[in-house]
């Protein structure tokens, strides 16, 4: 087939060729498709009715009215009130068949959609969609199980507690929800908790296979011997990868169980706190033990169940003795089928509350819980009597063979460490929409106060559970890197990949000798460009082109491939695919756009974006000249500009972007366009700290400044001489304030504190540095000297050529002494957390006076956000992947000494930031509306946004 719509547009051809495949439909031709187009014309719901009711000859059950009971009863369908929405178009498949011929109608009519499953999700517009349409799988509702009774078939669309009442007729059980109500699709993609864990795992774990229909209509079946990468990522990998329609999970030889439930007045909670903890560690030994616990504001809810007919096993024994308010549900033995109907006869019809939802993941700790619940019952009560709600307090112990079994059935993306561990969750219910925002602040309240103490007590856990986290969290991430790198499956990369292929193969044929392939001797060193080896990822190829003109040529190529990409200066951001890119797309190297050249007035540089520092230093430095840039020089000229960029004397004239004259840049359309403060000033502004956001800069015009000649001395002081440091530290900082030509260096790492004392002019000992006087040193890096920038940075090249993991973080705050020595005293203690040699924590101290915030004012300003008051861009680096989490302990520590002293400050240093932060979003919401507005009216396509392949980008700020 090769014909189309030139009418209406639409992509005929490729739709017919998505549908001819499923058997099911009804056959149509040309004519046929385009008589229900032109009966729609200025419909697309219409459209899309008058397709599915063509093609399946009526069995697509459609609603639209409204006004409808029908429309009402599943619009209605949600745990949470908050979620109830008011698409144009509900449609309810009855096969995969019909799934598929629905995003075949989707993609043609270019239509927003929502899935639902079960409708257990309380975060609003995840399973439901306003003004768009919504697929209501629960018609994929068939259930069924094979002779030797080891395999059950699951539409995706079921209840569980149907599955339960089923499968009780046929004396076995299935790993699923704890609850009724809860849908067979959602829970399994989001990993899913059930009863029996510490037997069986998760219920995840216990999927052998699925169907899925992928997003271009085709209907496969993923376990570990097909599609294996798929049936990795969907257990536990969310929505990401198609529409499961059906999943076959082993059974469980359970069969007589005892279960009982029971509510107790919250006045014993501590008691109850105490029988959970034990519990915790008694359910190592004894796997057969479930437990279900929520504390209320007045009831504290309690469920036992054990896998074997046993009354009363020892293992509750703790509660048994506290005094109960209301048994719940009787202890008694029966099928798990009973259990659940059981529960909803109690519960009785869900009640329609809004809910708002939160969680998180500990090391079991009895100190830390009863801290924990201290700090809920406070919230709790205060959500009581501002909104008349109620907030609850979910506790579930996984223990060690719970989370043994991801590996003993293909792996899953969730990452899981097998340790004795707690999923924590806070709910908020309440019924005023006005409410919305104060329930998600209430359990954001919680959820801030459990990290920060648990990070305090080293007990806190990277692990985010999707089932039970919120829209502001990130469960994906939390699984790790090397797990969010293979969440991108086979399916969705073959086509991400084909379309980076394409784009090779044309920038081959228009730009050989800047094209690296992987068969080139160049590709290794290509990969490895990069500062980190976080970043050194097989890019399909690498292109480095050498003009604007070629670089407006790439993004033209890009815009109709629609390839990810990756654009790279100098590769000193340490954030995976950042400046890098996998298989799945290219990398746009920009090193040799390298030129130099200073006007004819002296008055400002032009540096292409490829240029190190360290050669604009060097280019400067026989005209008594410098610009202001980076400390390092191996660093790109470009990404550090974009990010803000910290100099040796900020204070002098700002940040490295407040010096920029104009910006030459290739926007997404191909058009070379110049930003400066007279042509496109709200680009210029922008681009000064914006980020990647707005094209690809290929010439940067930096005045030039008299800034020459400088003294500097750096000094090495070993570890046991912190306190005398910092307290000079301070000291120095404070009279910076009145030296605007005073710049300090402050790096703690490999066993040393490096000092670095600098100051404009040539001296012989400058007043502001006088507090370091008499404290004893390790060593002198470098004697103090009267030289110039471009001699003085190329002693600052310290290990920045080394190849090592790295991962950064920032944070800024004012200082003061008791901090910087509390938080130095914690970098002591975790910095030998492996006992890898090559392993090793920075800690580094980057002070910003009052007077670089003005100097920035007075160039212009910036898009950055920044409080004129004194004060310190912390930052620190790892470089070894295990210790990640001694990074996120430190800064978590330091940003709660700031916060309990009120000193901590939102901006987040940019080029410092890790990738899991959100510098965009630091800069304050007034910026970042005017960045997205720049952004939109520069690339109203939102190619830097939807094909870049990393980086601070506003779409995800």
């Amino acid at each position: 087939m090769s014909f189309s719509s030139s009418s209406d547009q639409l992509d005929l051809s490729g739709f017919l060729e998505k549908v001819e495949d499923i058997e099911s439909l009804e056959t149509i031709d040309k004519r046929g498709l385009e008589e229900v187009l032109q009966a729609n014309r200025d419909d697309k719901f219409g459209k899309a009715i008058s397709i599915a009711t063509l093609l399946t000859a009526g069995r697509l059950e459609s609603i639209t009215s409204r006004s409808s009971d029908e429309y009402q009863k599943r619009v209605s369908k949600h745990w949470s009130a908050s979620c109830v929405s008011q698409p144009k178009l509900i449609l309810l498949p009855k096969s995969a068949d019909h799934v598929a011929l629905i995003l075949a109608i989707i993609t043609l009519l270019d239509l927003r959609f929502a899935i639902r499953s079960g409708g257990a999700n309380p975060n609003r517009g995840w399973a439901g969609i306003d003004d768009g349409v919504l697929i209501d799988i629960s018609c994929l509702d068939r259930l069924s199980i094979n002779e030797a009774k080891t395999l059950v078939a699951l539409g995706a669309g079921l209840e569980w507690s149907k599955v339960y009442d089923e499968l009780d007729r046929h004396d076995v059980t299935v790993l699923g929800a704890r609850m009724p109500g809860v849908g067979v699709g959602g829970l399994v993609i989001g990993g899913g908790i059930p009863n029996f864990s510490s037997e069986y795992g998760l219920v995840c774990d216990r999927v052998v296979e699925f169907e899925v229909v992928l997003s271009d209509s085709r209907i496969v079946r993923a376990n570990r011997n097909e599609y294996e990468d798929l049936y990795w990522a969907l257990k536990g990998g969310g929505p990401n990868f198609g529409v499961v329609t059906s999943v076959t999970v082993g059974t469980v030889p359970v069969r007589e169980i005892w279960y009982g439930a029971w509510l107790y007045d919250s006045q014993h909670n501590h008691a109850i706190l105490n029988a959970v903890h034990t519990f915790t560690f008694k359910a190592e030994a004894d796997p057969k033990a479930s437990f279900t616990f929520s504390l209320g504001n007045t009831k504290t809810f309690v469920g036992v169940i054990y896998s074997q007919p046993l009354e009363f096993p020892e293992i509750f024994s703790d509660f048994y003795s506290i005094p109960i308010a209301k048994e719940f549900i009787k202890p008694q033995t029966g099928q798990v089928g009973s259990l659940i109907r059981g529960m909803s006869q109690v519960l009785g019809p869900v009640v329609p509350k809004r809910r708002a939802i939160v969680g998180l993941s500990i090391k079991p700790n009895d100190k830390l819980i009863h801290q924990l619940h201290t700090f809920w019952q406070g919230v709790a009560d205060k959500f009581n009597i501002l909104v008349g709600g109620e907030m609850t307090f979910g506790i579930q112990p996984l223990t060690t063979s719970a989370l043994s079994f991801q590996a003993k059935n293909g792996g899953s993306p969730l990452n899981l460490k097998p340790i004795p561990q707690l999923w924590l969750t806070a709910v908020a219910q309440y019924y005023d929409a006005a409410h919305d925002a104060m329930a998600h602040a209430a359990v954001q309240e919680f959820a801030i106060f459990a990290r920060a103490k648990a990070s305090e007590m080293g007990l806190l856990l990277d692990f985010i559970f999707m089932n039970d986290s919120n829209w502001e969290e990130s469960p994906l991430y939390s699984y790790g890197a090397t797990s969010l790198e293979k969440l991108v499956t086979k399916e969705n990369k073959d086509s991400a990949t084909v379309k980076a292929q394409l784009t090779c193969q044309i920038a081959s044929l228009l730009f050989p000798s800047q094209h690296i392939s992987r068969n080139n001797s160049q590709y290794q060193t290509e990969i490895e460009e990069n500062w980190s080896s976080t970043c050194w990822l097989p890019a399909q190829c690498f292109i480095r082109p050498e003009n604007s003109l070629q670089i407006a040529t790439l993004l033209r190529i890009i815009d109709i491939t629609q390839s990810k990409f990756a654009v790279r200066s100098g590769g000193h951001n340490p954030n995976a695919g950042f400046a890098s890119s996998g298989q799945t797309g290219i990398v746009l190297d920009l090193s040799q756009l390298n030129s130099i050249d200073l006007s004819q007035d002296r008055s400002f540089v032009e540096v292409g974006p490829g240029v190190r520092w360290g050669e604009v230093y060097e280019y400067l430095d026989p005209y008594n000249l410098s610009a202001i840039g980076g400390r390092s020089p191996p660093v790109g000229a470009g990404g550090l500009l974009l990010g803000g960029g910290m100099p040796y004397i900020p204070s002098l004239y700002g940040l490295a972007c407040d010096n920029v004259k104009a910006f030459e840049i290739v926007l997404a359309n191909s058009t070379l366009i110049k930003a400066s403060a007279v042509e496109n000033p709200d680009l210029f502004f922008s681009l000064k700290g914006g980020g990647p956001n707005f094209g690809i800069v290929t010439r940067y015009d930096l005045y030039t400044r008299p800034l020459h000649q400088v003294w500097y001395q750096f000094n090495l002081y070993n570890f046991s001489q912190y306190e005398s440091v910092l307290a000079a530290t301070v000291k120095t900082q404070d009279a910076m304030e009145e030296d605007d030509r005073a710049g300090f260096v402050f790096n703690a790492n490999q066993g040393s504190i490096l000092v670095g004392f600098i100051h404009e002019g040539w001296s012989d000992a400058p007043a502001v540095f006088q507090a370091f006087d008499g404290i004893p040193l390790a060593g002198v890096y470098s004697k103090a000297t009267n030289g110039t920038i471009a001699t003085m940075s190329k002693l600052l090249d310290i290990g920045s050529s080394t190849a090592a993991f790295r991962q950064p973080v920032a944070v800024s705050h004012q200082y003061t002494l008791p901090n910087y020595l509390e938080a130095f005293r914690y970098f002591l203690a975790h910095r030998n957390y492996t006992s890898d040699p090559t392993a090793d924590l920075s800690f580094a101290i980057q002070p910003i006076g009052k007077s670089a915030v003005e100097a920035g004012r007075r160039a212009g300003g910036n898009p950055l956000g920044l409080t004129a008051v004194p004060q310190n861009y912390w930052s620190q680096v790892n470089v070894t992947e295990e210790a990640q989490a001694a990074v996120a302990g430190l800064q978590k520590k330091v940003e709660s000494l700031a916060t309990d002293s009120s000193l901590l400050l939102p901006y987040q240093f940019q080029n410092d930031a890790n990738f899991n932060q959100s510098p965009l979003r630091s800069y304050g919401n007034d910026q970042l509306a005017r960045l997205i507005e720049v952004s939109e009216r520069y690339d109203p396509a939102r190619v830097f946004q939807r094909l870049q392949n990393g980086g601070f980008l506003v779409s995800t700020a």
